[in-house]
């Protein structure tokens, strides 16, 4: 059953659809040609089922809604920290429906890095496991040598009830693409609001939008709107009506492609531990709130800790957006909290020493073991293990590097992150592709992150890490 994708979108894998739906099902394809207009390339009518958990919790799947484009090459790295082989499949998914890739199994503490289809803006990715836990993230890339541009993040380990990003930009010289991915057996019909630091937009064509079944769509968010004078962030909010949807973007400029996977909700507390940027560093900041949000931020380096210049009264009214300029906090992590418990979403605009953009969301994970898988591209130079402790107490930690072939044996297996500081490690590269990192606290706590910069061409990339679940 493993091998077989299309035995599950027929036979025992097809969901029986009640009475009552099939006009409902029959509205929505009304909606589906109304909508086709929006979607980077044809809709036609398909099913695909979820992997099953079943009565094994260690089955499921990651989400990756990498989006792609003619010429381009993409890849997803996959990273088993547990001590059993994992059984997983690979499955592309676009606007014709579902191909499957592979299968294949992965070794007890060994990771893959396997090539994919992103031919297509809305191209997406995912990546099943059976019988054991895994890690995954995705990586793109376009051209080569010195005119090669990439983006990576990690992979999405299922649905939400709404989605927000924070980073999808259409101003001058920038294309910013919505990807929308349903690998489900159902429609998914969904609102997208947009947001800038002047105007909230709902655009009409995406009031409701709809993707069949075993699906996954890209939408050109500058048909809908061009950033203006004032103007330099584009925040989207995605509300699934019906059905269920994972969403990132992809945004392609002068500075290269960067790429960001949805976050569910608001917090009072964000993460961000960027590391590898050179020069001004800009914070971006969404209230979906009712009532106006103060935050202070702090850059939280090697040695010390600060509130960030030009960002010690930070605001954000109801429903707005803010893009502050901070500083140079080369090689820093922020941390951003709300000091009137009113929550926001957070990310952070980098550019990498070498060139290149890279959106770092913020995470607001504690946890107590993570998981950091870099995918990178054949471009891709040097790779570093960034650890921020955001809290009081020092952090002290064991990890360890697991490669292709197994364990890498590299220094050191542990070390101590001060209370407020930032530490970079730089991590072994194997046959051409970076080590993924197990990481486990012993005491205090951490949010780790792996960046990559350019070998050549534009490129600065930003993984943050994966918390491992329990029973690994």
């Amino acid at each position: 059953m493993l091998d077989d994708r299309a035995g599950r979108l027929s036979g025992r894998g097809r969901l029986t659809i009640p009475r009552w739906r099939v006009g409902l099902v029959a509205a929505l394809a009304i909606v589906v040609a109304a909508t086709a207009a929006a979607l980077d390339g044809s809709v036609r009518p398909g099913a695909a089922t979820a992997a099953s958990a079943g009565a094994n919790h260690m089955t499921g799947a990651w989400f990756c809604p990498h989006g792609g484009g003619p010429g381009w090459r993409g890849w997803v790295a996959i990273a088993n920290p547990g001590p059993r082989t994992v059984r997983v499949r690979l499955t592309a998914f676009g606007a014709a429906g579902a191909r499957a890739l592979s299968t294949f199994d992965l070794l007890p503490e060994t990771e893959q890095l396997r090539e994919v289809a992103v031919a297509e803006r809305g191209a997406s990715t995912e990546v099943e496991y059976f019988g054991g836990g895994v890690g995954a993230s995705s990586a793109v890339s376009q051209g080569t040598g010195a005119k090669a541009i990439s983006a990576s993040e990690a992979c999405l380990a299922g649905p939400q009830r709404s989605w927000y990003l924070l980073d999808a930009r259409t101003g001058v010289s920038e294309s910013a693409y919505l990807v929308a991915m349903n690998p489900f057996a159902e429609a998914a019909e969904f609102d997208v609001s947009l947001f800038t630091e002047k105007r909230p937009i709902r655009p009409g064509p995406l009031t409701p939008l709809v993707v069949p079944p075993g699906r996954s769509v890209g939408i050109k968010l500058n048909d809908f709107v061009l950033l203006g004078q004032g103007e330099s962030t584009l925040a989207v909010h995605v509300v699934p009506r019906l059905g269920r949807v994972l969403v990132g973007d992809v945004v392609i400029g002068t500075h290269g492609i960067r790429a960001e996977v949805g976050v569910p909700g608001p917090r009072s507390r964000w993460v961000a531990p960027s590391g590898g940027t050179s020069g001004a560093m800009q914070l971006i900041l969404l209230n979906p709130g009712k009532l106006r949000s103060d935050l202070s931020a702090i850059a939280q380096g090697a040695s010390a800790q600060q509130v960030v210049s030009g960002a010690s009264d930070l605001s954000v009214p109801a429903g707005g957006v803010a893009t502050f300029t901070l500083g140079d906090l080369s090689i820093a992590g922020l941390l951003v909290e709300s000091t009137n418990q009113r929550p926001v979403l957070a990310a952070v605009r980098a550019s990498g020493a070498h060139g290149g953009l890279a959106t770092v969301a913020g995470s607001a994970d504690q946890a107590r073991r993570w998981l950091l898988v870099p995918a990178i591209t054949p471009s891709s130079g040097a790779a570093v293990l960034a650890l921020q402790n955001p809290e009081r107490t020092d952090a002290i930690l064991k990890f360890t590097w697991i490669g292709l072939s197994g364990v890498v044996a590299a220094q050191p297996e542990s070390l101590t992150v001060g209370a407020g500081r930032t530490l970079q490690v730089a991590a072994p590269v194997v046959s051409g592709v970076s080590a993924s990192a197990i990481i486990t606290l012993t005491s205090g706590r951490v949010v780790p992150a792996q960046w990559t910069s350019a070998a050549s061409g534009s490129q600065f990339a930003v993984v943050l890490g994966l918390p491992v679940p329990a029973g690994i």
